[in-house]
């Protein structure tokens, strides 16, 4: 069964073969253009190509647009006018303008090319629509021929000789006019500048015409009975008829066309006829399944012709079918589908003078002979005369005529073409002279007869095999690089075998064996596939993913040529040339022709006829004729290189359509170009602001192989360079253009590479209406006066920083003038204290060694008088440098007032004056105010009121527990301070009936410096501050003060001060009681002097053994002198005239106590005093203040530079003597209760921080060495930072001992503790405090503590 299934199958491919292969094939090729399966059922009834290069399709339901890669239906565009349910397309034209109609049964149609759609513009049934020379068409109205003319919209029928022309089959245009065929036998001639009728000529039968055309001066005509009867044009008379098929044979001819060649084109149920006008002859061309490139069906509906006169075909079933009369079929392709080849995959070529070879991957070897074209097929057959292996690789014939063969696993193959008889070399392991592997790749033949062979195995070895002499030689070109295989051989002219691996090249001598290894260019990978030398000693190299390179073997110069990449292709297979030098190229994309001489590339395809995509490693032959072969994936291809011609006509590009961010739209256009143009795209397109992203999608009118065709693109003024694409990427978008005016630039080229001419749009971004020009203009007008603003706000502040500071400098200088004002009352204060001091001290002198009580008085009262003027300077000072404190405290307001008031009756009962005090008894005991403010207040208005009232005047004092129980009768009035008080207040009020104030003067009694001018009025002295210090203190207390006067009756002055506590802030409360217990600091005024001094009882003269040595800085020598003689009784005094030399001093001899004041030259007393207090070696020296300045904060400056007390001037000598007596009282209150208290802490002798420090460090020191029985002085003065002389001073001031009666003293107090707290022995307790006589240590022991070291355990310890 299997032996006669074989031999059907060989009979079947020997006819099939025969067939085939002896059958010359037809010149054109017919691409199939329309979609799987056809546009419909029906068939094409027209096919037109418009001026823009589209293709539209008409069938009886439907309109398509084929742009060389889609389809589009444009039926739904003809349902806008719903006159009835189902339309019939009639026919389509375009004009010679280019426009489109489209004829339906509800009328006619244009094509918009801005709206993409067509609209009805004519509403009569049109079955026939031709176009024109001129605008007019012609159509066909219920049968009858006439011409339409769009701009009157009027049809005109035409006629001859008075009768209408009806069933008009087709027309042929003419230069003046056109020809036409009616009922079949009758053709009329149109002129078109007479617009006459006349019959051409006319047929004997109606209907024995099937259809006409024209070529030159010649009417062709075919008849019904397949007769081409030939008309001369200029006579109109019959020339000659040509039989074209036999009468027997029925065409069922539809239409008949002329092409440029004079070859008419017959449209027939049976296929396409082409007749050649010339010949006589014809070929006949019909649908063949297993030809790509024949019709889609044997039903030819119509033929067209396009702008670049190829033809289309419509065909039934909706088929269509494009044909380029430059194109002939150049390519042979052959498969085991069109041929009895038994394997698709072909691996080489051979031929002899009989025979040709192919060689497969699978099938063996097919023998076709030349003469028959009668296939033998060997294949490999066990234990029988067959080639070893069906996987052939290579082929070669040798010059007797016999083939050789390289096969994989099978080794080397012989066949003896005249014996029929089959040979196979092995490698044999005990043979030399035996093929290296059995894997072979390529065999070359070399011209001595003999052959080079290659293997497929990952060495670099290669054999010749001699046919003569049966011998093989074997060769290794490198035996470092074992492990790659060698992928291809080519020889040379001048005897080198060029050997190619994936990475090297290497050129072999075929005489000498001698390698030379080539140097690669910028020493990459080489990634070679092919080789092949040309006829200039070029060797040509395809590579993987790099392309083509050139080696020129003289020059050793490598050149790349990567220009085919942009085909698609990774690997170049194989490599041939042709007869012109020009290569051909086997790849994984396709079939490729690369001249040399112009460096064009051309890709060919399955679409032009080639195999397939892929072609098979040096699967490639030239025969003896010039033909090329080319096996590949999907059997092998042949070539006529010198029939080959390049397609020179320029493509024309076209824009199919164009979409705003990312969705086709219509063009947007201005208006202009709305009215000027409808069939072509335009040529300028406007965006709004909004449409920043758009794009096109763009094609060609070169439909011979059109996904081959190639685009250039580019966005002038956005982006410049130009982008080259394939036909797969048409589409491309731009996103975030900003605004401005660009040109898009898109050409187009053709299969064969030749570019056309660019098409250029213009795109206008229009910018928003905001970054318009007269935006612009508006933004510059707005800035320009922004700017001019600016500039003249800058000028203005310019001139404003400049008066300011004119302002400011005047400003600057009269504060300078006021500080200077201020620093002369300051000074000239205390200049007047430091002299008051003296009298006062003079007069207190006095009034001991029995000075008069009233001159005392009057001496003591005038020094008073001075020291408050110059305390209201101070008060001034304060309040202009804003540091007058708030001091409230509770307080009884009546019993303040009264106190104020009552140094004043005797000056009015001395000048006669009526002087009241009225104290509100609704006054409440417990209100907040500030002692010293409220005296100030009362004492300068009752002064002022006295001083400005005559005699046996009226003033008055009261108090006020409600402000509304106080009214004036005066009318003038100023007020100042607080005005929220409303009724939460109580007032002071004082009244006088002096000389008043006038109406201008009162706004102005409160500024600084001002004096009344007092007209009739005894002068007075004054500073003219006092109500300017009054308005700053009520202000200060939160309070309100109001004047009312009148000149010549008197003034009334309420002073109101808030009753709620909670309008002070939290330091504005009296602090002072607290702050002078922390700092140690003892203060006394002058009303508790004399108080203190009769009922203090501190001092006791008897503690006092020796004089104390006290260092006193004054540099006032009068009162320096002056408080030294007083001191002097009591106290050794060293004098020095300022701080600097008492610092001299100081550092010489050693003083128990230093006096200081403040405001000294040179070095003042807050400096000393901080010196003295930082330093060591004399901080435990107590430190006293003596100062001209009053108030807080010049008491805290003293208290922070570490005073241990603060006396204000003028000084009261038995205060200070006081205050001297009190310190060393106190030191020795301190020493005593140290050496009672054995259990006291040594630095519980000191009385500040620093000296509690230097104590404790000091013990530590001490306790550190209390086992050495001789403690070092020495070293502990130097652990200290101190002299020796310098550590005994500061001991023997601290604790009164000296520096080796305190050591001794604190052993045994050590020691006493020990005994007590401790159970250790008392030699023990002797070796840790460093005594070593037991005998010394009980003396000691008993004179310190007053009993024995026994005695003192036992009592202590209960």
């Amino acid at each position: 069964m299997k032996l006669i299934f074989n031999l059907l199958k060989f009979l079947f491919f020997l006819l099939i073969g025969t067939v085939a292969l002896s059958q010359e094939k037809g010149d054109y090729q017919f691409q199939t253009f329309s979609p799987e399966g056809g546009f419909n059922y029906d068939g094409v009834k027209k096919i037109q190509q418009d001026s823009n290069g589209f293709i539209w399709i008409l069938m009886d339901n439907d309109l398509f647009r084929f742009d060389g890669y889609e389809h589009k239906s444009y039926q739904s565009h003809f349902n806008q006018n719903d006159v009835q349910l189902e339309k019939t397309f009639r026919d389509i034209v375009a004009d010679h303008n280019g426009q489109l109609y489209v004829s339906v049964t509800d009328g006619l149609y244009t094509y918009d090319i801005l709206k993409n759609t067509f609209a009805r513009i004519h509403e009569d049934d049109f079955l026939y629509l031709w176009s024109t020379a001129d605008n007019p068409l012609l159509a066909t109205r219920s049968n009858q021929l006439g011409r339409y003319d769009r701009e009157t919209d009027q049809f005109t029928e035409l006629s001859y000789q008075g009768k209408p022309l009806t069933r008009v089959q087709s027309i042929v245009p003419e230069e003046n006019g056109f020809f036409f065929l009616s009922w079949g036998r009758n053709i009329f001639r149109y002129n078109n500048d007479t617009e006459e009728v006349t019959l051409f000529y006319a047929f004997e039968n109606d209907n024995s015409i099937k259809g006409f055309c024209k070529i030159n001066n010649t009417i062709w005509c075919l008849s019904t009975d397949n007769i081409f009867n030939a008309l001369d044009i200029p006579s109109g008379e019959f020339m000659d008829s040509f039989e074209f098929i036999s009468d027997s044979e029925n065409v069922y001819s539809k239409m008949i066309l002329a092409d440029k060649n004079e070859n008419i084109w017959v449209a027939s149920q049976n296929g396409l006829y082409v007749y050649n006008t010339k010949t006589n002859s014809y070929q006949h061309y019909v649908h063949h399944k297993m030809d790509p490139f024949s019709l889609p069906n044997n039903s030819i509906w119509t033929i067209e012709e396009d702008a670049q006169r190829n033809l289309w075909i419509g065909t039934y079933s909706g088929g269509l079918s494009y044909v380029n009369l430059d194109k002939k079929n150049h390519f042979e392709s052959y498969s085991t589908i069109n041929s009895p080849l038994n394997q698709n995959l072909v691996s080489g070529f051979a031929e002899d003078k009989e025979n040709f070879w192919i060689a497969t991957e699978g099938g063996g070897i097919n023998q076709v002979d030349k003469e028959t074209n009668v296939y033998t097929f060997h294949e490999a057959k066990v234990n029988s005369n067959s080639i070893s292996s069906n996987n052939v690789k290579s082929l070669i014939i040798d010059r007797n005529e016999n083939l050789w063969f390289a096969t994989f696993r099978g080794g080397l193959g012989f066949y003896n073409t005249k014996t029929k008889k089959f040979k196979n070399y092995r490698h044999n392991f005990n043979d030399p002279n035996s093929i290296l592997n059995d894997d072979l790749r390529k065999l070359s033949l070399n011209s001595d007869s003999g052959f080079w062979i290659s293997y497929q195995t990952k060495s670099l070895d290669l054999s010749y095999y001699s046919i003569e002499e049966d011998l093989f030689t074997h060769y290794n070109i490198n035996t470092e690089d074992p492990n790659y295989y060698i992928f291809d051989i080519s020889q040379g002219s001048d005897g080198l075998l060029w050997v190619l691996t994936h990475n090297k090249l290497y050129a072999l001598n075929k005489e000498t064996g001698e390698t030379k290894k080539i140097r690669l260019p910028d020493s990459s990978l080489l990634y070679g596939q092919t080789l092949a030398m040309d006829g200039n000693e070029n060797l040509w190299i395809g590579t993987v993913g790099k392309g083509l390179y050139r080696y020129n073997t003289k020059t050793g110069v490598f050149k790349n040529f990567d220009e085919i990449l942009k085909f698609g292709i990774s690997t170049i297979f194989s490599i041939i040339l042709d007869a012109k030098n020009d290569l051909w190229l086997g790849t994984d994309n396709g079939l490729f022709y690369y001249n040399t001489s112009t460096n064009e590339i051309f890709r060919f395809d399955k679409d032009d006829g080639v195999q397939g995509q892929v072609f098979y490693p040096l699967a490639t032959y030239r025969d003896r004729s010039g033909k090329l072969y080319f096996g590949g994936t999907e059997g092998f291809t042949i070539i006529k290189p010198t029939e080959i011609v390049q397609d020179t006509t320029k493509a024309k590009v076209n824009i199919s359509s164009f979409f705003v961010d990312n969705i086709p739209t219509n063009p947007p256009v201005d208006d202009g170009d709305k009215l000027g143009n409808t069939i072509r795209f335009p040529e300028t397109i406007e965006l709004n602001h909004k449409q920043s992203n758009f794009g096109f999608t763009f094609t060609s009118n070169s439909y011979l192989t059109p996904k081959n065709n190639r685009f250039k693109y580019r966005l002038k003024g956005y982006d410049n360079r130009w982008i080259e694409v394939d036909a797969s990427n048409r589409n491309v978008f731009y996103s975030k253009v900003p605004p401005g005016t660009y040109t898009f630039e898109v050409v187009a080229a053709n299969s064969d590479g030749v570019w056309g001419w660019p098409l250029d749009i213009t795109i206008k971004r229009i910018p928003a209406p905001w970054f318009s020009w007269w935006a612009y203009t508006i933004y510059f007008l707005i800035a320009s006066s922004v700017i001019f603003v600016l500039v003249r706000y800058y000028y203005n502040q310019k001139k404003l920083k400049m008066q300011l500071f004119l302002d400011k400098l005047n400003q600057e200088k009269k504060e300078e003038i006021h500080q200077s004002q201020l620093t002369f009352f300051t000074s000239i204060s205390h200049d007047f204290r430091t002299p008051l001091s003296l009298i006062s001290a003079a007069v207190d002198k006095l009034r001991e060694e029995g000075l008069k009580e009233y001159y005392y008085r009057i001496l003591s009262g005038n020094t008073k008088r001075l020291l408050g003027l110059v305390t209201e300077l101070m008060d001034f000072r304060k309040i202009e440098s804003d540091k007058m404190p708030l001091q409230v405290t509770k307080s009884d307001i009546n019993n303040l007032v009264n106190i104020f008031a009552f140094d004043f009756k005797d000056y009015a009962l001395q000048h006669n004056i009526n002087f009241k005090i009225d104290l509100d008894p609704k006054m409440p005991k417990d209100l907040y105010i500030d002692k010293h403010i409220l005296e100030k207040v009362i004492l300068n208005l009752l002064n002022n009121a006295f001083k400005f009232t005559k005699d046996d005047g009226v003033i008055s004092l009261s108090t006020y527990s409600k402000r509304s129980e106080f009214y004036s009768d005066y009318t003038n009035t100023v007020t100042i301070g607080e005005s929220n008080l409303e009724e939460n207040c109580f007032c002071i009020v004082i009244t006088d009936t002096g000389i008043g104030i006038t109406r201008e003067a009162l706004p102005l009694i409160f500024d600084s410096y001002y004096k009344a001018k007092t007209e009739d009025f005894t002068s007075v002295f004054g500073t003219g501050i006092g109500l300017f210090i009054i308005k700053n203190l009520v202000l200060l207390h939160k309070g309100e003060m109001t004047v009312f006067s009148e000149q010549g009756k008197g003034s009334d002055i309420i002073v109101c001060f808030p009753m709620d506590a909670n309008i002070y802030a939290p330091e504005d409360f009296l602090r002072a009681e607290a702050l002078e217990e922390n700092v140690s600091l003892a203060v006394l005024t002058d009303a508790s002097k004399s108080e203190e001094l009769d009922s203090e009882e501190f001092v006791i003269e008897s503690f006092i053994k020796d004089k104390k040595r006290i260092l006193l800085a004054e540099d006032n020598d009068d009162l320096r002198q002056m408080i030294a003689d007083y001191l002097s009784t009591d106290f050794e005094i060293i004098e020095a005239e300022n701080g600097l030399i008492a610092s001299n001093i100081l550092k010489r001899t050693h003083v128990d106590l230093i006096v200081s004041d403040i405001m000294m030259p040179i070095k003042d007393g807050i400096t000393f005093c901080k010196e003295v207090k930082e330093n060591m070696e004399h901080s435990h020296i107590p430190f006293i203040l003596l100062t001209a300045k009053a108030g807080l904060d010049s008491k805290l400056e003293g208290a922070d530079s570490g005073a241990d007390i603060y006396l204000e001037k003028p000084i009261d000598f038995n205060l200070l003597r006081l205050s001297l007596r009190n310190v060393f009282s106190q030191q020795q209150q301190m020493r005593e209760y140290y050496a009672k208290n054995f259990f006291a802490e040594t630095h519980e002798l000191t009385t500040n921080k620093r000296e509690s420090d230097f104590m404790r460090k000091f013990i530590a020191i001490l306790d550190e060495n209390l086992d050495k029985p001789q403690m070092d002085v020495n070293k502990i003065a130097s652990e200290l930072s101190m002299s020796r002389s310098k550590l005994y001073n500061k001991i023997k001031s601290i604790t009164g001992n000296s520096i080796i009666e305190f050591i001794k003293s604190y052993r045994l107090r050590k020691a006493a503790n020990l005994i007590i707290d401790t159970n250790l022995s008392m030699r023990e307790i002797m070796i840790m405090i460093g005594i070593e006589s037991q005998s010394y240590f009980s003396r000691s022991f008993k004179k310190e503590f007053g009993e024995t070291p026994t005695s003192f355990g036992a009592k202590h310890k209960q």
